[in-house]
């Protein structure tokens, strides 16, 4: 068996009861070339096409929008950050396969009346321009296999608020090269948020680790190397050596 990550080789060990010795981990790769190419266009066409303004705080969030991806939390967490940050715009990028909950995130951001600083692009095919257009990564997940998003969104060089939950802090080293707050904590999200947005010397360092991290663990010739010694042994387990 193979594990995404070290939290999904314990789950695999203490669900299925299967050895720990036959479960191997490899972490997932990202698309390095991607991410080192350059942007299709800059930042201010980019943000117009998005309906906002040039000088907007950019607060951004990439995967699907559904219950699991806690982005409940990041519009409950708006009202704290405009009341200090106050060209604050949260944009969610990711498929929404689920519309009752579309809705219900469209709803609660009205009731807290943030809804002009909430906006869902839905799936888009240029994540790599979005990452680098944004000022602040957020990733409110509530539980993951590992979190891809996240890691493109380091490896981009953006400093990253994540939840300190599964394998997120396996990704993320709180206060090296990201910064860690509690899942289902509004509050909290808000308050990492703001001390980051008032802080761009540590908010740019940040992204710096970030990107030396993401592009130092997750590249893709490692990964498939390390895939084929897994291949390697369990040939050589099955033929006896």
């Amino acid at each position: 068996m193979v594990a995404v990550s070290g939290y999904v080789r314990g789950c695999a060990h203490l669900r299925l009861k299967f050895p720990l010795e036959r479960i191997e981990l490899l972490y997932n790769p990202i698309d390095t070339d991607a991410l080192a190419s350059r942007p299709s266009r800059g930042r201010e066409e980019l943000l117009g096409e998005c309906g906002l303004e040039d000088d907007s705080i950019v607060l951004l969030n990439v995967g699907r929008v559904s219950p699991q991806k806690g982005l409940v939390y990041a519009v409950r967490a708006m009202p704290a950050i405009l009341a200090r940050h106050p060209s604050a715009q949260l944009v969610s990028a990711g498929p929404t396969p689920d519309s009752a909950w579309l809705e219900r995130l469209k709803a609660e951001a009205d009731a807290l009346g943030v809804a002009g600083r909430v906006h869902f692009l839905g799936a888009r095919r240029d994540v790599t321009d979005l990452l680098r257009a944004c000022d602040l990564f957020v990733f409110p997940s509530l539980y993951e296999g590992l979190g891809i998003a996240l890691i493109e969104a380091m490896a981009a060089g953006r400093a990253c608020v994540a939840t300190d939950t599964g394998p997120i802090p396996e990704v993320v080293t709180h206060g090296v090269d990201g910064w860690l707050v509690p899942p289902g904590d509004a509050d909290k999200l808000a308050e990492a948020v703001c001390a980051l947005l008032d802080d761009p010397t540590r908010r740019e360092a940040l992204g710096r680790a970030a990107a030396s991290s993401a592009l130092a663990r997750f590249q893709p010739q490692a990964s498939a190397d390390e895939l084929a010694r897994i291949y390697e042994s369990v040939v050589a387990r099955a033929r006896g050596g």
